[in-house]
């Protein structure tokens, strides 16, 4: 019997926490080389034929190839490379309105029914993402107790109208005898949006039209700044707990405006030049060994300055399997003498959210009275920014974009990872389903077009 080592990769499991990781690793670096693939799936529900008002109920399918790369460059550093291949078909919604039953300017959840102009053919869509970075570790020495690494990345993400540049850093120190960690880092993205048309031209504003760009923005450009402290507590040897706090600042001079939202080829959604978010989470992981099972629980609070307040509560049970037996030859006895490991998460998780100050559901008619005078690149004369304004030419925030909307949402999924030699083999599944009615505020609205999905992943992690 190997209980020893029963117990010790169970607590290893149970401290498996988001970010964790740096504490796990904070002492030495690797000394194997790692090889990982992930290949995912995202398939999200039709919309309901009869809500759907023009173009198709089809939504997104997404497939993800994931890469990763890891390799000790010498006993105190690594160096590491991500990249992803992800290609998107579907349909994408354009806006959303509401026939007024009531004839009363205002919408009623009880009487007037909502519809959704969706895009018309499949859109299909390839991103590529690429990061390399590195990470240098520091060892508890006579002049120093507190060891830690730190280490940053670069890379890009790219799409056929969209070009995101990331620099990132980040690092922890260990400290009371490796039981509390502190961690911290930043990280900077420049984003160059170039949104494509529907069709070869766009109509502008007085009849103009103009070839080979959408209207989006005359400012493409958006910049996002985020900054990130943690702590985590080693509380006994089969307990940890940790705490994140997050600042995210994104500018956008209005660019954080969504350009595919359109109606006769003019936006209608407008939105603030700038978003400020702010995240709180904190979790602990609890082995408990007499039974070969891990307990997880997560829960992360979310405040942003477009006025959505969410709380996310996630609950994980992990029972650990190693094959142990005492037979001399056959299968069994391989698998024992490789210390083969089954690790089953089944996985529930529990999300609510607020809408933005500036989310509603409108008429035709509100749209064409919200939409003023468009503002012309007169250099190029192919960019576009459609403004809202009142009749004091003051700016107007408005969007019915159902991801600012008040709603919950439940989620449970199943995950497995198998242990083998220097094989790991990993997949899990979650499904995945939203309505108004779940969340806690505006349970009684009609939420258009409520998303619904399933996901999936698979995979393996060599080392060598």
């Amino acid at each position: 019997m190997k209980t020893n080592s029963k117990l010790l990769a169970l607590t290893a499991s149970a401290m498996t926490l988001p970010g964790i990781v740096l504490q796990a690793q904070a002492t030495s670096a690797p000394v194997e080389s790692e090889v990982g693939y992930r290949l995912s799936g995202y398939f999200e529900s039709d919309i309901p034929e009869e809500r759907v008002i023009t173009g198709t109920n089809e939504r997104y399918d997404i497939l993800v190839n994931q890469f990763h790369l890891l390799h000790p460059i010498n006993d105190h550093a690594v160096i590491t490379y991500e990249g992803t291949l992800e290609t998107l078909s579907g349909a994408s919604q354009y806006f959303s309105t509401y026939v007024d039953n009531n004839d009363n300017g205002q919408f009623d959840a009880d009487v007037d029914s909502v519809g959704v102009h969706m895009s018309g053919a499949s859109i299909e869509e390839m991103r590529i993402d690429s990061y390399v970075g590195a990470r240098f570790y520091k060892s508890k020495t006579e002049e120093s107790e507190a060891a830690g690494n730190y280490g940053g990345k670069v890379g890009f993400s790219l799409e056929n109208d969209y070009l995101s540049l990331t620099i990132a850093a980040d690092g922890a120190m260990e400290f009371d005898d490796a039981h509390t960690t502190l961690a911290a880092g930043a990280s900077y993205s420049h984003d160059t949006l170039s949104p494509t048309p529907a069709s070869d031209t766009v109509a502008a504003i007085d009849d103009n039209t103009a070839p080979g760009r959408k209207y989006a923005s005359i400012y493409d450009k958006r910049n996002s700044m985020s900054v990130f402290v943690g702590v985590g507590q080693i509380v006994n040897p089969t307990m940890v707990v940790q705490a994140n706090a997050s600042f995210t600042l994104k500018l956008g001079s209005g660019v954080l405006t969504d350009p595919y939202r359109e109606y006769n080829s003019m936006a209608i959604d407008s939105r603030p030049g700038t978003r400020a978010m702010f995240t709180f989470s904190t979790g602990l992981r609890k082995a408990l060994p007499d039974i070969d099972t891990a307990i997880h629980a997560d829960y992360r609070f979310y405040w942003d300055d477009w006025g959505i307040l969410s709380n996310t509560i996630s609950l994980a049970w992990q029972p650990r399997f190693i094959v142990d037996t005492d037979a001399a030859e056959g299968v069994m006895a391989h698998l024992s003498d490789n210390d083969v490991a089954f690790d089953i998460s089944p996985t529930l998780r529990y999300y609510h959210q607020t809408s933005s100050s500036f989310y509603e559901i409108l008429s035709e008619d509100d749209f064409i009275n919200l939409i003023g005078d468009g503002v012309v690149d007169t250099n190029t004369g192919d960019e576009y920014l459609f403004l809202y304004q009142d009749s004091n030419g003051e700016q107007i925030y408005s969007s019915n974009d159902p991801r600012l909307a008040a709603y919950g949402a439940i989620s449970g999924g199943m995950g497995l990872r198998v242990e083998y030699l220097d094989f790991a083999f990993v997949s899990n599944f979650e499904l995945y389903t939203s309505s108004p009615g779940l969340g806690i505020q505006n349970r009684d609205q009609e939420l258009h077009n409520a998303m619904d999905y399933f996901r999936f992943s698979v995979g393996f992690d060599y080392k060598f």
